[in-house]
């Protein structure tokens, strides 16, 4: 279930301040729903997820399923292991105006490793080919 009373007096106390409601979105049972509810918290204007377990074509499935719930409330960031098969069909599909990588862009895909130019690089070439 998602408590979102605490969130809403952190914003409260912050007024004016935009904020993503991370990757928790992710262990929800009804994240359908839960959109309505974040969408309803004054600030939270982006959702981080991944779009759930998968295959990426299942993912970018529910992707477009949470973009569509949410409108124009809020915009689905799509993150978590975004790889670059997964980057492909995020950017075929056009689930997803904004995108999070993380490992994708470091050596080894070790969270801790510096982020690689090279990561960097030829991720943009996925996006460049794929438009």
């Amino acid at each position: 279930k998602i408590e979102l009373k605490p969130v809403a007096l952190v914003m409260d106390a912050a007024p004016g301040i935009k904020v993503t409601f991370h990757r928790a979105f992710d262990q929800l049972r009804d994240p359908l729903a839960a959109l309505d509810a974040v969408a309803g918290v004054r600030g939270i204007d982006r959702i981080l997820t991944s779009g759930g377990k998968g295959p990426s074509t299942i993912r970018c499935q529910r992707l477009r399923a949470y973009q569509k719930r949410a409108g124009s409330c809020l915009t689905i960031i799509a993150g978590g292991g975004v790889d670059a098969e997964m980057l492909s069909a995020i950017v075929r599909t056009g689930v997803a105006r904004e995108v999070h990588v993380g490992r994708a862009a470091r050596e080894r895909h070790d969270p801790e490793a510096a982020v690689a130019a090279a990561k960097v690089s030829r991720l943009r070439e996925i996006i460049e080919t794929c438009e």
